[in-house]
């Protein structure tokens, strides 16, 4: 029956973990630092990111089920807020920030989110006051404030002890 195998198929959490297990010095992406300079990111690095955000997002309030947008271009944070709301047990929803305002602001609404990670404050702009106002929890990637990730996963450092992430 697809419904029980697909039951027993390895979660993207699990699946990350055996790959950092199987190869934590790999380069696992190549990405531009502020120097335009092309610098490899570990599978043991990424696993320490993701981590850290899984376990700052269930220290925030992110519960297994609740939705987490994603608006802002592919990177290497984009993968890294993925797999942590992944581990979290959150659904991820991938928000394309070449949608319309109008497309974006319903796909936004319909999804009915709790939280939003935004490239910077601009894209996070565009999502309707009534869709901002309907998030919990509202993070930008470039941002060095307090909506930063930076911020956030310090925020919560305390809190890491008590938090149990799934599979991770």
């Amino acid at each position: 029956m697809i419904v029980s195998a697909a039951l027993d198929a390895p979660t993207l959490p699990r699946l990350l973990a055996a790959r950092i297990a199987a190869t934590p010095s790999a380069a696992a992406f190549a990405a531009r630092d502020a120097d335009g300079v092309w610098r490899s990111v570990t599978w043991q690095a990424f696993a320490v990111r993701v981590d850290a955000l899984a376990r700052a997002f269930v220290a925030a309030g992110l519960r297994p089920g609740q939705r987490l947008g994603i608006l802002a271009r592919t990177s290497v944070a984009w993968e890294e807020v993925q797999m942590a709301a992944l581990a979290a047990g959150a659904v991820v929803v991938g928000l394309d920030t070449n949608y319309a305002d109008g497309t974006l602001n319903a796909a936004a609404a319909q999804a009915r989110l709790h939280a939003v990670v935004a490239d910077d404050a601009a894209t996070l702009a565009r999502l309707e006051p009534e869709v901002r106002a309907a998030l919990a929890l509202a993070l930008e990637i470039a941002a060095d404030g307090p909506r930063g990730l930076d911020a956030f996963v310090r925020r919560h450092a305390a809190d890491f002890d008590a938090v149990v992430v799934s599979d991770y």
